[in-house]
C-alpha cells in the first residue's frame, strides 16, 4: 500500500513536469529579473558573477608568484653561502648590477 502511494505521487510529480515542458511560457522565469527593468540588482549580479570568476584565478597567480620568488630568495641565499664557505665573493645578483 505505501509503494502504491510513492508510485502515484511520484507519477503526479512527473506528469506537472511534463506538462511545464509543453507549456514552457508558464514556468518563465529570470533569476536576477525582481525589481523590474529600472532596478540596480542585475547589474550587481553581473558584478558580483565576474568578481567571483576573476577572484581564485588572481589568488593562484599571486600564490605561485609568492612561492617562485621565495624559492629564488632561497637559491641566492644558499649560493651566497656556499659561496662564503668556499672563501669566494658571492656573485651580485642580476637585479643589483650597475648600469
Amino acid at each position: 500500500m505505501h509503494r502504491l502511494h510513492i508510485g502515484r505521487l511520484f507519477s503526479a510529480a512527473f506528469a506537472a513536469a511534463l506538462g511545464l515542458l509543453a507549456r514552457p511560457e508558464l514556468a518563465r522565469a529570470c533569476a536576477v529579473c525582481f525589481g523590474g527593468e529600472e532596478s540596480d540588482w542585475p547589474k550587481a549580479f553581473l558584478a558580483g558573477t565576474a568578481v567571483m570568476l576573476v577572484l581564485p584565478p588572481a589568488i593562484l597567480l599571486g600564490a605561485g608568484i609568492a612561492i617562485y620568488r621565495a624559492t629564488k630568495r632561497q637559491e641566492a641565499r644558499i649560493a651566497e653561502r656556499d659561496a662564503l664557505l668556499a672563501g669566494e665573493t658571492a656573485p651580485v645578483p642580476r637585479h643589483l648590477h650597475s648600469v
